[in-house]
């Protein structure tokens, strides 16, 4: 039986995601791995995504509390 996270490795997103400042945003990411925690824009203990921001060309890590709306792009 397949691990549901690990099935999500190179999986891409459009989400609509609110950032730790409270603004909302569409973005296009492509998950790499996911992980609980705490990080320095989210202080308190949560699940995560970490994944390619495709429109920074940057790695990012995305709190799963803040994706509003996600939409998985076809295979």
């Amino acid at each position: 039986m397949t691990n549901q996270r690990t099935s999500l490795i190179g999986r891409t997103l459009n989400i609509l995601y609110k950032n730790y400042r409270g603004v909302v945003e569409k973005r296009r990411i492509t998950i790499m791995s996911t992980f609980e925690g705490k990080t320095e824009y989210h202080p308190t203990h949560q699940q995560f995504i970490k994944a390619h921001y495709h429109e920074r060309n940057d790695t990012r890590d995305f709190a799963v509390d803040d994706i509003i709306q996600f939409e998985f792009e076809e295979e």
